[in-house]
């Protein structure tokens, strides 16, 4: 049986188990109860959290099997050179301008550095990223003289850990990168410019892109 025909038929299943009690709920708050209304309403909010599961499983699964089998059209020589030329490729990463401490109001502690990384092929289009990432959080001298940069926070997503911090919004696509900052790490976040260097080494090509942004120090309070 294919997945169009299991699909509906375990969420039948999970409806047929759910509605009987649905049913009784419902006939009982008749006379009023506020707690069975409840619920009622909770049994359907599970029958909907467990369908969305099921479509996931799904996916996954019709996913892997893609993979699978374009695997083996590699192999076996069936691809054309044309496919294989329109694959997209990563050709750089840049860093959002919305980078950088959370909270951005200078009047509080930071409580966390956030990075917005975004990767684009040749045509300077977002493109999914297969790979490492790597941040480093860099305190620099206030001055132009100069002390060494001083490693503030860091952070090492794997491959799988990288795919799921994408994120589509309001805001734009991105992979975000959130770095918790101790309370000593927000003492010192402010009081120096920061330097925030990701590099991102694509598991198919090989090549390491890398981009950079500068956090200027928090303005003196007069």
């Amino acid at each position: 049986m294919g997945t169009n025909s299991r699909t509906p038929a375990l969420a039948g299943l999970l409806l047929a188990s759910v509605l009987p009690t649905l049913s009784a709920c419902g006939t009982a708050t008749i006379g009023g109860s506020k707690g069975l209304s409840k619920a009622n309403d909770d049994l359907r909010t599970r029958v909907a959290e467990l369908e969305v599961q099921n479509r996931r499983l799904e996916s996954s699964r019709e996913e892997a099997n893609a993979k699978l089998a374009s695997e083996q059209r590699v192999r076996e020589g069936l691809v054309p050179a044309d496919v294989l030329a329109a694959l997209p490729q990563c050709a750089g990463i840049e860093l959002g301008s919305l980078s950088g401490l959370f909270p951005a109001d200078e009047s509080v502690p930071p409580q966390r550095v956030v990075i917005y990384v975004e990767p684009f092929d040749g045509r300077r289009r977002f493109i999914q990223a297969v790979g490492t990432i790597r941040v480093e959080v860099l305190e620099l001298s206030p001055t132009a003289a100069a002390d060494a940069p001083r490693t503030l926070a860091a952070a090492a997503l794997t491959p799988l850990e990288v795919r799921e911090a994408y994120r589509s919004s309001f805001t734009g696509t991105h992979y975000t990168i959130d770095i918790p900052l101790d309370a000593d790490q927000a003492a010192r976040a402010r009081s120096r410019p920061l330097l925030l260097r990701v590099q991102y080494e694509d598991a198919l090509s090989g090549k390491i892109h890398e981009a950079t942004k500068m956090v200027p120090a928090a303005t003196p309070s007069r």
